[in-house]
């Protein structure tokens, strides 16, 4: 997909963007499961945050094709995968995880050892401006 778009500059954006801004919703889901709530009881808490919105926010949100709820089948997946994380020694620390194949194969293509370093400092650089946020 990327290799038709516009490359790895795309990629290091887009997927360093989606990870970055994806990371308080992944905490609110991991905190709730941790906490044992059912995917019932998380869906109410959106559904609340929801109907405070004003009615432009929403439609402003559904416009853009930004994912409202978290599907069932998310919720237990993000919580499982937090139950298994535990497992893994504290101190490994990679945002790129998820996205290393990716990555890795469009990286591959940049024959420039400093051109592939700036690249995958981007996608950090860009990944902790947006978890920032």
């Amino acid at each position: 997909m990327y290799e038709e778009k516009d490359g790895i500059e795309s990629a290091v954006l887009d997927l360093s963007d989606c990870l970055g801004y994806s990371i308080f919703e992944t905490e609110l889901i991991e905190e709730a499961y941790m906490e044992g709530k059912s995917y019932q009881e998380f869906h109410e808490s959106e559904l609340e945050q929801w109907n405070e919105l004003s009615k432009s926010e929403q439609e402003e949100m559904i416009e853009s094709g930004e994912t409202c709820f978290t599907s069932e089948a998310e919720y237990q997946r993000i919580g499982g995968e937090k139950v298994a994380s535990q497992k893994v020694p504290e101190h490994i620390k990679h945002a790129d995880i998820p996205y290393r194949p990716v990555l890795a194969r469009l990286l591959k293509t940049v024959h420039d050892k400093s051109e592939r370093i700036k690249h995958l400092d981007y996608f950090y650089r860009n990944f902790n401006a947006c978890a920032d946020k």
